[in-house]
This record gives structure tokens, sequence and C-alpha cells, in this order.
């Protein structure tokens, strides 16, 4: 809701008032939030000892959705930089382009609730591996038409194709903090976003050391490539384990 509305009522604001007062407006509400947080009562403090980040990560559960949360973000993150100026160079407004962008974050929300379903019907791991193949296939896609329209129906796709590889990551950090029995949620999605950073970090210096070598057909290829080749070792990975386990039981 805050990626949709805030460029909207942000342009809205622009044109009707002028450049400083959706940020005007903006830094108010949080004035206002920041009073209402004032009125909630305050809850007891844990009592528990201090969870080290070694224990955290030295879970294998943790760092492979660390893993692909990194992915997510390293293969969204070629999107943003370099879409919009793709789609200008085939006549497509900013306008035009802030509308795509808006209606695909749109189809990523709605797709959250049945993205949770598929991944309590058929286990995260699998919903994550097709997010990461589904990816891996559109990507390059978004290169090939030059109808803005149809470029615009693959950048939903590709979206949500993101929420199932990202989604079911953030999910997989709490149950993994559950099975462990600790209670350090905070910690673990701290995890989370610098997973995230990384993968955006990752994204926006290859993109500047690269692409006005490969272009940007090519970025998506050579993206594309790498989250197929992370996506064939996260499966070798998990029939490893699942042979380990086995044995040992028997």
């Amino acid at each position: 809701a805050g990626s949709v509305l805030g460029p909207l009522l942000g342009g809205i604001l622009h044109r009707a008032a002028g450049y400083s007062i959706p940020f005007v407006l903006v830094g108010a509400l949080f004035a206002v939030e920041g009073f209402l947080l004032l009125l909630v009562p305050k809850g007891r403090r844990g009592s528990g000892e201090p969870v080290k980040w070694r224990t955290l990560l030295s879970n294998p559960s943790i760092l492979a959705q660390a893993g692909f949360v990194t992915l997510a973000a390293f293969a969204w993150g070629i999107i943003e930089p370099l879409l919009p100026y793709h789609l200008e160079s085939l006549g497509a407004s900013v306008a035009t382009v802030g509308i795509l962008f808006t209606v695909s974050s749109v189809l990523y929300g709605l797709s959250a609730p049945w993205v949770g379903r598929l991944s309590e019907h058929f286990g995260v791991q699998p919903v994550i591996l097709l997010g990461l193949i589904s990816m891996a296939i559109l990507l390059p896609l978004l290169s090939v038409p030059e109808q803005i329209v149809l470029i615009g129906g693959v950048l939903c796709l590709v979206n949500v194709s993101y929420a199932f590889i990202l989604n079911p990551s953030s999910a997989e950090l709490g149950n993994a903090v559950d099975r462990a029995g600790m209670s350090c949620y905070s910690a673990v999605y701290a995890i989370y976003n610098i997973s995230y950073s990384v993968g955006m970090i990752a994204t926006t210096a290859l993109a500047t050391a690269t692409v006005s070598i490969f272009g940007f057909r090519g970025m998506l290829v050579s993206i594309s490539a790498i989250l197929v080749l992370c996506g064939v070792v996260a499966i070798l990975m998990q029939t490893r384990r699942r042979s380990t386990v086995e044995i040992s039981v028997s």
C-alpha cells in the first residue's frame, strides 16, 4: 500500500502545491505517529540471555534463507535502475514507467496470500526454487518485446516470481528461530535486511561496471544464469541433506 500510494499521492501533491509539500506532509505524519507511539503500553522486557551472532550464522536454515533473500534482491535490483531507461528508449513516458511499476507492485502484494498457501502445501524450499527458475526465465524476456504493454506484462510476472522467493524466505527465517528454540526474531530479521542490502549493493556495482559492455539484455541473461546456478546448488544441497538424514535414521 505504501509503495503504491506514495508515488501516487506524492505526484498529486507535487503538482497541486509544489515540490516541498509532499516531504512536509510526510514529516508531519511521522511526528503524529511518534506521538501515538508514546501511548502504546510498555511491554515486559525479555529475561533470556542474548543470542550471539555466531549462533545465528551457524544455523544452516538461517544461512540458506539469507542467501535466497540476497538472490531475490540481486535479481530485482537490476530491474529498477535499468528497465526505466530501456522503456524510455522505446518511447515510454516517465508517467508510463511509473504506472507499470505501480501495477507490478500491486500484483506483488496480491500474490502474497496464495504464495503463502503454496508454501504451506508444498513446502518453502520448492516454492523458492520455483521462484528462482521462473525469475531466471522471465528476466531476459524483459528485453525481447518492443511493445511497452508486453514488457509491463512480463514485469508483473517477474514481480510475482520475486514474491515466490522473498516471501517464503522471510517467513522461514522466523520458522528457523522457532525450531532452534530461540526468540531472537529482531536479530534474525536484521540478517534479512543485511542480506537484502548486500544483494542490492552487488547488483548496483555489477550494473555500473558491466552494463556498458554487455548491454541491457546481456545483463539480464547473466543474472538469469547466476539464478539457475544457485538453484542447482540449492537442489543438490537439499538432496544431500535428505540423504544424510535418511542414513542417520536407518
